[in-house]
């Protein structure tokens, strides 16, 4: 083994983000995550000169599945969720295994959005996506509000999907909370929040420690 034992494939430009995860099927590899069209800022020129185009640049949740034996890699692409997004993640017993169920921080253009770091727009929907089903579930976080990124929290209750939590930025209010749904009804809104004093600026990345 060595550099010698690396495959390339070429494919068609595109922008990656976050991976959720990624599974082997024997010499078949699926990677889902978050791919946009073009680069997402703004501020660094497109190398074909052509001008920012958001909607270009948005990242959907797609699936890339790659066959390790074709030359070209007979790349097939599905997109997973009907939301953009991004900060994919899965719990973490479900990480490079088969598995079902992901959660990501969605934005609706639709909705009015708040201005939070370097790309734009802040995240104003907590996401979840049941993959054998493809059955979408998503939360508001309401006028005003924005979303950081989400962590999964395993539960010790059998058969629990466990939990989600974030920072939500209330930037009419002036304030953040830190909010914690069930990971299997993010729709229902949030079980508790816990509010503090001040508003965070956005922040990347993070994961949960069940214990120090």
């Amino acid at each position: 083994m060595g550099l010698s034992a690396i495959k390339w494939f070429r494919w068609k430009a595109a922008f990656a983000y976050h991976v959720m995860n990624t599974v082997s099927h024997g010499n078949r590899v699926e990677i889902d995550m978050m791919l946009g069209g073009r680069n997402p800022f703004p501020e660094i020129e497109a190398i074909d000169g052509a001008p920012y185009n958001p909607e270009e640049a948005a990242p959907f949740l797609i699936r890339l599945s790659i066959d390790l034996d074709a030359e070209d890699g007979n790349i097939q692409t599905k997109q997973l969720a009907p939301m953009p997004g991004e900060m994919p993640l899965t719990a973490a017993v479900d990480q490079m295994r088969p598995y079902r169920i992901g959660y990501y921080a969605g934005i609706d253009p639709s909705k009015p959005l708040e201005m939070t770091g370097p790309v734009g727009p802040g995240f104003n929907h907590l996401c979840r996506v049941d993959l054998a089903t493809g059955e979408f579930k998503a939360w508001y976080a309401g006028d005003g509000n924005s979303l950081q990124e989400p962590v999964h929290i395993a539960s010790k209750q059998e058969g629990h999907e466990g939990y989600l939590l974030l920072m939500i930025d209330r930037h009419s209010a002036g304030h953040s909370s830190a909010v914690i749904f069930e990971a299997a009804t993010p729709e229902r809104g949030p079980v508790c929040e816990i509010r503090l004093p001040y508003k965070l600026r956005q922040g990347i990345h993070g994961t949960w420690v069940p214990a120090a």
